[in-house]
Protein backbone atom coordinates (compact mmCIF):
# COMPACT_ATOMS: atom_id res chain seq x y z
CA UNK A 1 0.00 0.00 0.00
CA UNK A 2 1.29 3.32 -0.71
CA UNK A 3 1.52 6.28 1.06
CA UNK A 4 -1.01 8.95 0.53
CA UNK A 5 1.01 12.41 -1.04
CA UNK A 6 -1.15 14.49 1.03
CA UNK A 7 -0.17 15.25 4.71
CA UNK A 8 -1.97 16.82 7.49
CA UNK A 9 -0.55 20.52 8.25
CA UNK A 10 0.82 20.61 11.52
CA UNK A 11 -1.61 23.72 12.68
CA UNK A 12 -4.62 21.59 11.45
CA UNK A 13 -3.59 18.53 13.77
CA UNK A 14 -3.36 21.45 16.56
CA UNK A 15 -6.43 22.37 16.82
CA UNK A 16 -8.02 19.23 16.42
CA UNK A 17 -6.24 18.32 19.55
CA UNK A 18 -7.65 20.98 21.05
CA UNK A 19 -11.03 20.48 20.18
CA UNK A 20 -10.44 17.25 21.58
CA UNK A 21 -9.48 18.86 25.07
CA UNK A 22 -12.21 21.10 25.08
CA UNK A 23 -14.41 18.17 24.65
CA UNK A 24 -12.79 16.43 27.23
CA UNK A 25 -12.98 19.85 29.65
CA UNK A 26 -16.82 20.15 28.57
CA UNK A 27 -18.39 16.36 27.76
CA UNK A 28 -22.38 17.43 27.61
CA UNK A 29 -22.45 21.12 26.58
CA UNK A 30 -19.55 23.41 25.71
CA UNK A 31 -20.16 27.42 27.29
CA UNK A 32 -20.71 29.65 24.37
CA UNK A 33 -17.66 31.80 25.69
CA UNK A 34 -15.30 28.35 25.47
CA UNK A 35 -16.67 28.11 21.91
CA UNK A 36 -16.44 31.52 21.09
CA UNK A 37 -12.27 31.22 22.45
CA UNK A 38 -12.24 28.50 20.08
CA UNK A 39 -13.30 29.79 16.83
CA UNK A 40 -11.30 33.08 17.36
CA UNK A 41 -14.54 34.87 17.63
CA UNK A 42 -15.89 37.49 20.01
CA UNK A 43 -18.70 35.45 22.06
CA UNK A 44 -21.33 37.99 21.45
CA UNK A 45 -21.21 37.41 17.81
CA UNK A 46 -21.69 33.63 18.68
CA UNK A 47 -24.63 33.95 21.02
CA UNK A 48 -26.33 36.43 18.53
CA UNK A 49 -25.95 33.82 15.84
CA UNK A 50 -27.27 30.60 18.12
CA UNK A 51 -30.12 33.43 19.52
CA UNK A 52 -30.76 33.95 15.31
CA UNK A 53 -30.53 30.30 14.96
CA UNK A 54 -28.28 30.57 12.26
CA UNK A 55 -26.08 28.58 14.20
CA UNK A 56 -25.57 24.62 12.76
CA UNK A 57 -24.85 23.24 16.00
CA UNK A 58 -26.10 25.23 18.88
CA UNK A 59 -29.48 26.02 19.80
CA UNK A 60 -30.98 29.17 22.13
CA UNK A 61 -34.06 29.52 23.46
CA UNK A 62 -35.58 32.95 25.19
CA UNK A 63 -39.01 32.76 27.20
CA UNK A 64 -39.86 36.32 26.78
CA UNK A 65 -37.99 39.62 25.47
CA UNK A 66 -37.43 40.23 29.76
CA UNK A 67 -36.40 37.45 30.57
CA UNK A 68 -32.74 35.73 30.18
CA UNK A 69 -31.61 33.92 27.33
CA UNK A 70 -30.39 29.91 27.76
CA UNK A 71 -27.57 29.13 24.58
CA UNK A 72 -26.64 25.11 24.14
CA UNK A 73 -23.80 24.38 22.59
CA UNK A 74 -24.11 20.25 22.67
CA UNK A 75 -20.33 18.52 22.81
CA UNK A 76 -21.38 15.93 20.00
CA UNK A 77 -22.81 18.28 18.15
CA UNK A 78 -20.13 20.74 18.08
CA UNK A 79 -17.00 18.29 17.59
CA UNK A 80 -18.91 16.64 14.45
CA UNK A 81 -19.62 20.23 12.83
CA UNK A 82 -16.17 20.80 13.44
CA UNK A 83 -14.89 17.37 12.04
CA UNK A 84 -17.28 17.48 9.56
CA UNK A 85 -18.36 13.88 10.50
CA UNK A 86 -14.76 12.40 9.72
CA UNK A 87 -14.46 10.54 12.48
CA UNK A 88 -17.54 8.31 11.38
CA UNK A 89 -16.73 8.18 8.17
CA UNK A 90 -13.33 6.42 9.11
CA UNK A 91 -14.81 4.42 11.96
CA UNK A 92 -17.69 3.16 9.18
CA UNK A 93 -14.63 2.04 6.28
CA UNK A 94 -13.28 0.05 9.44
Amino acid sequence: MSKSPFEIPAPVLKKLDELNELVKEHPVYIPPQVAAKFLGMNPATLIASIQARQCPFAFGYQKTLHSNATNKIPSATFYLWYTQGWMLKIHDTA
